[in-house]
């Protein structure tokens, strides 16, 4: 009778002990499974955003996941999910060491876009470390403050005052009706003028050949105005069409405001001068690149023409105007060439010996042979050769007699390069032209240029970068089935996950 007490004492008490260890064990299974699930929702979530466009990060070193139209493609997470849980056995893992996906959704997704293009930023940023290092950083902030030491802001505003000053005086002193008429030397003003307004791309670019090339952006994801046509020196007849022409520009302000703003934009412009093609780039950098829908990309950029003439265009005429003022700049103060100045306007006109006749002549015939030196500049830069940033003796290329001859019979701009060895490169002047755009418009216009290009690889006709993913949140419950000990609930671990480059 003992004995059976006993074995039904140490029955119930097994059974208790029993009863313990699978409810503990239950709780471990679940507990683990709990954790599991935040681990496979995170590779999940890597598994989704292997898939990346793969030309985009090829050509462009840009991450994005192709999400579809209405981030259809993003649910694959779900089916990821379900594989990393069941471990690839339809039975399931070991021990019931799994879940079963009971609800999901994508929380949110980031486009490129989002949060004032910060992936994409970021992205270019780390590139732009890892590509150039210090050594890109240093060269542009060289470069920002070469343009910074120039002064041409204080220089050209005091130029445009002392020409307004003195033609008011001379309006008000009405000298014109006692002008002599009689010339002792050739006013070039006039040559000079019809010589622009023949065509300026044409004059620069002389006998090289301009792309036809040109681009339908209409199915682009963004779009951005494309930028007004630049009004160019091409007058200098009076005094009141310069100072229209330099006060309507705004030139000095927008170098001010781009030097401000460079910081913020540093590693874009160092992007872009790196991975989109110009004039001046070799054709084996071009079949490096890939084939693409423009031949001077980054003159789009600057511009947002549909055709490369129009944008190559824009450029040249940027450039010019820059160098006008960088030259006019140089004229303005220097004694030598203003001892040439006087000269000339002594012996066009005898009314040139009255003060301020002589003066506003003067200032008149100074921006008409900075502007024809701004022409040779860019004819040299357009041919891959270099110029100053400012001039000096020896790198300036016009006489006075090349200018007057110029203004007489025209001819091509090429001819008076002297020198092309010293200085900056076009590419480097577009990037001096860069830091006067805005942010927004770059990116805009470079992710119009990435579309096109990669929908000429076969497979991704259709891309659009408006449908890519940068980022995405992920949440979802996970039901934990029993095993080891029945539960009085429903057991649903929730999960979340963020995932983005």
């Amino acid at each position: 009778m003992k004995r059976g007490v006993i074995t039904v004492y140490l029955s119930i008490v097994f059974l208790l002990l029993l009863s313990l260890v699978m409810v503990l064990l239950e709780s471990v299974r679940v507990y683990i499974v709990g954790t599991m699930t935040e681990r496979y929702a995170d590779m999940a979530a890597e598994m989704v955003f292997a898939s990346y466009v793969q030309p985009l990060a090829k050509r462009y070193d840009i991450l994005a996941v192709d999400a579809g139209k209405n981030g259809e493609n993003l649910d694959q997470f779900q089916l990821y999910l379900n594989m990393n849980l069941k471990g690839g056995s339809e039975k399931g893992r070991n021990f019931g060491m799994d879940g079963q996906v009971q609800e999901f959704r994508v929380e949110k997704m980031i486009s490129v876009r989002d949060n004032s293009w910060k992936s994409l930023k970021d992205q270019i940023e780390n590139y732009e470390k890892y590509a150039l290092g210090e050594s890109g950083v240093e060269s542009l902030q060289d470069l920002i403050s070469q343009l910074k030491g120039t002064g041409v802001s204080h220089e050209i505003e005091a130029y445009s005052e002392d020409l307004y000053t003195g033609g008011q005086a001379m309006d008000t002193a009405d000298v014109e009706k006692e002008r002599d008429t009689s010339q002792n030397m050739t006013d070039p003003r006039a040559g000079i003028s019809r010589w622009i307004k023949s065509g300026l791309l044409d004059i620069v670019m002389g006998d090289q050949a301009v792309s036809a090339r040109a681009v339908d952006i209409s199915e682009c994801s963004w779009q951005t105005g494309e930028n007004k046509k630049q009004s160019i020196l091409d007058s200098f007849s009076t005094y009141k069409e310069v100072t229209d022409v330099l006060n309507q520009q705004s030139v000095t302000e927008r170098i001010a405001r781009g030097l401000q703003d460079q910081k913020s934009q540093l590693w874009l412009n160092l992007y872009i001068l790196d991975k989109f093609d110009d004039l001046c780039k070799r054709s084996e950098d071009w079949e490096k690149n890939g084939e693409s829908v423009l031949k001077y990309e980054i003159e789009y950029i600057l511009s947002g023409h549909e055709t490369d003439r129009e944008n190559l265009e824009s450029a040249v005429t940027g450039i010019f105007t820059l160098r006008a003022l960088l030259n006019l700049t140089y004229l303005y103060t220097s004694p030598e060439k203003g001892v040439s100045l006087q000269n000339i306007a002594a012996g066009i006109n005898t009314l040139s010996a009255i003060p301020v006749v002589g003066q506003v002549l003067e200032l008149l015939l100074m921006v008409c042979w900075a502007s024809t030196e701004a022409i040779i500049d860019c004819a040299a830069l357009t041919s891959g050769k270099k110029v100053p940033l400012m001039k000096n003796d020896s790198s300036w290329n016009l006489t006075m007699e090349q200018l007057i001859t110029i203004a007489e019979k025209g001819g091509r701009a090429s001819a008076y390069i002297r020198d092309g060895s010293k200085g900056l490169d076009y590419g480097q002047y577009l990037l001096i032209l860069l830091l006067f755009i805005s942010q927004e418009k770059k990116f805009i216009r470079m992710t119009q240029l990435m579309e096109c290009n990669i929908r000429l690889t076969e497979g991704y006709e259709q891309f659009r970068f408006s449908e890519c993913a940068a980022a995405a949140d992920f949440s979802g419950e996970v039901q934990i089935s029993e095993k080891f000990w029945r539960h009085p609930d429903q057991i649903v671990h929730r999960f979340y996950v963020e995932y983005g480059y």
